[in-house]
C-alpha cells in the first residue's frame, strides 16, 4: 500500500483550504547557489502522510531510504514516490546492497531475515555483530583513566577525567588537569589536536570532527574541525549531515541548506524542515528526506 503523495505539479486551487496550505509546500520557490562552477538548486519534491521521526533517518542507497516511523519509532523502507516498501516496518533495517538484499528483523524482534526491493522475505538472517564502544585501551583508578600499551601495560598515569574508544586511531578524550582538556590523543598518548573548551564530546571521522556543544538536547548545536583543530566553518548548527559529491546539508534555526568540503556556504539554510530536539540529515541519490509537521518530505539537490 503506498502512502498519500502530492507531486510538485499539483493544482493547488481546486482543493480544500487544508490540502491547499499542504500543497503549497510543493510551490515554495527553489533556491539556488554555485560550487565548482555548476548550479546547485534546493526544491521540495515530495510531501506525505507518514508520520516520521526524524531523530532517526538513513539516506537513500539503491533506490530506497530507511526512516523511523512515528507512530511505534519501528522502521519502513520508502521509495523515491514516497511510498513504504510492502507497508512494513521493521525492528531493525539495513540499507540495500548492489545485490538488491537487505537485512532486517521483524517488529516484534523475533526472526531475522534478508528481503528483497518487493518486500518479500528470501533468506534466513541473523543478528548483525554491532561492536559497542570499546575502552579497554584504558585503565581506571579512583574515577580518573590512564592508557594501556598493546600489551595492557600503564603508558601514561591516570590523567584523563572522560574517554571514549579509538576511531581512526584517535581518542577523544577530556584532561583532568591542564588549560585545555578537551583533546584527541594517539595510541601512544600524544595530544594530536586540541578542541574548544566547551566542546561536551567530539565524533571523529576520516576528514573531519564533529564537535557537539550545548547543556542539553534543546540547546545541542554541532561543529566541524579539521583535525588540527581548525574550524572548518565559525558557525555552530542543528544539526549537519552526510557529505555527497563534496556537499553536505546543514540546519540552522529549523531550516536547511549546503554547505561544501571546505566550510563555505553553498545554499544559506533556507527551506524549512522540523526542528526537533534532535535531527538526524541524511543525504543520498540528491534528496534529502526530512518531515514538515511531522510528516515526511523530500528535497531534491539538483547540479546543472
Amino acid at each position: 500500500a503506498s502512502i498519500s503523495s502530492r507531486p510538485v505539479t499539483s493544482d493547488i486551487s481546486s482543493e480544500t483550504s487544508q490540502s491547499s496550505a499542504e500543497s503549497s509546500l510543493l510551490q515554495t520557490p527553489p533556491v539556488t547557489g554555485t560550487y565548482n562552477g555548476q548550479t546547485i538548486t534546493m526544491r521540495y519534491v515530495m510531501e506525505t502522510d507518514l508520520q516520521i521521526d526524524i531523530a532517526y533517518c538513513r539516506p537513500f542507497q539503491n533506490g530506497f531510504a530507511i526512516v523511523m516511523r512515528s507512530e511505534d519509532e519501528n522502521l519502513s523502507y520508502v521509495d523515491r514516490e514516497g511510498r513504504v516498501l510492502g507497508d512494513a516496518s521493521y525492528a531493525y533495517a539495513s540499507p540495500f546492497d548492489k545485490d538488491g538484499r537487505a537485512l532486517i528483523q521483524r517488529a516484534d524482534n523475533s526472526a531475522w531475515a534478508y528481503i528483497d526491493k518487493t518486500g518479500k522475505e528470501v533468506a534466513e538472517g541473523k543478528s548483525p555483530e554491532i561492536s559497542e564502544s570499546d575502552t579497554s585501551m584504558f585503565y581506571e583508578k579512583d574515577g580518573i583513566f590512564g592508557l594501556l600499551d598493546e600489551n595492557g601495560h600503564p603508558l601514561t598515569e591516570p590523567v584523563y577525567s572522560f574517554v571514549t574508544s579509538f576511531d581512526q586511531n584517535l581518542s577523544f578524550v577530556i584532561l583532568r588537569d591542564g588549560e585545555h582538556k578537551n583533546v584527541l590523543i594517539d595510541r601512544s598518548g600524544n595530544i594530536q589536536t586540541i578542541l574548544p573548551d566547551d566542546c561536551k564530546y567530539a565524533f571523529i571521522g576520516e576528514k573531519w570532527i564533529t564537535c557537539r556543544f550545548g547543556e542539553n538536547d534543546k540547546d545541542t548545536r554541532y561543529g566541524l574541525y579539521d583535525k588540527s583543530g581548525k574550524p572548518i566553518n565559525a558557525r555552530l548548527f542543528k544539526a549537519i549531515g552526510n557529505t555527497v559529491d563534496g556537499l553536505m546539508p546543514v540546519m540552522e534555526s529549523g531550516r536547511v541548506g549546503l554547505m561544501d568540503e571546505q566550510g563555505n556556504m553553498i545554499i544559506e539554510p533556507s527551506l524549512t524542515l522540523d526542528d526537533n530536539y534532535q535531527v538526524d540529515l541524511c543525504i543520498g541519490e540528491n534528496i534529502i528526506v526530512g518531515s514538515l509537521n511531522g510528516r515526511m518530505v523530500y528535497i531534491e539537490v539538483s547540479r546543472s
